[in-house]
């Protein structure tokens, strides 16, 4: 089971947002004060709320796959679970006190990501903007170029999605494995077909993939 919970820092629930950080153990608090702006600060904290408050509860059929969450109530202390969480040696965090309970979080633009399962995830989202072609030749492989270039609608808008798409695919796979971006991204490519993804020198599925559809101007992967 794995389901997505979101939500969206503006400029009306940032401040609001930030004084709940007393609900955060030192550990954590620690990681959110490391950014230097506000609006990331509230981002970071958004998707460690969100799993403190929605991991007991995220199997409940009250929940969907994808759930905006609006209400600031609901990141209470009352809706805080004990958890111990700790981090590898790549920094990717896992629950030490739960059994068969996964987590990834990710925040991009204004959204604040948080995945919940009972298998191993990953997750990214990404804001699609104009994003330079050289990086993306650079960072990608063969088969992943071919899927954003090789296409008869190769406008810079459709590009420009095309990049954060592959990207977003990309980056919830290296948090999945906690490898990281720094260990590469062209030795693997995404099959978008069968939603899977695949070593690059064997062809072998490595993990399964699953697309979110949030707004318009984001895109958001699970990989498990």
């Amino acid at each position: 089971m794995i389901k997505l919970f979101l939500f969206e820092v503006n400029d009306m629930n940032e401040d609001i947002l930030l004084d709940k950080m007393s609900l955060l153990s030192y550990e954590e608090k620690e990681k959110v004060s490391k950014y230097k702006y506000n609006k990331d600060r509230a981002l970071s904290l958004a998707g460690r709320l969100l799993l403190l408050c929605f991991a007991n509860r995220y199997k409940s059929d009250e929940y969907s796959d994808v759930n905006y969450i609006d209400d600031l109530d609901e990141f209470d202390e009352r809706n805080i679970n004990d958890l111990s969480i700790e981090y590898d040696s790549n920094g990717k965090g896992f629950i030490k006190n739960r059994e068969k309970l996964y987590y990834n979080i990710s925040h991009s633009g204004n959204l604040s990501a948080c995945v919940l399962s009972d298998v191993p995830v990953g997750v990214d989202i990404q804001n699609i903007r104009k994003v330079n072609e050289k990086i993306a030749r650079r960072f990608f492989g063969e088969k992943d170029c071919e899927y954003i270039f090789d296409s008869k609608d190769c406008s810079e808008e459709e590009m420009n999605k095309k990049i954060t798409y592959v990207w977003s695919a990309k980056e919830s796979f290296v948090k999945l494995t906690g490898r990281g971006i720094a260990g590469g991204m062209d030795d693997f490519f995404e099959d978008f077909d069968k939603m899977i993804v695949c070593d690059c020198a064997t062809g072998l599925k490595k993990a399964d993939l699953f697309y979110f559809k949030t707004k318009d101007n984001y895109h958001c992967f699970v990989s498990y």
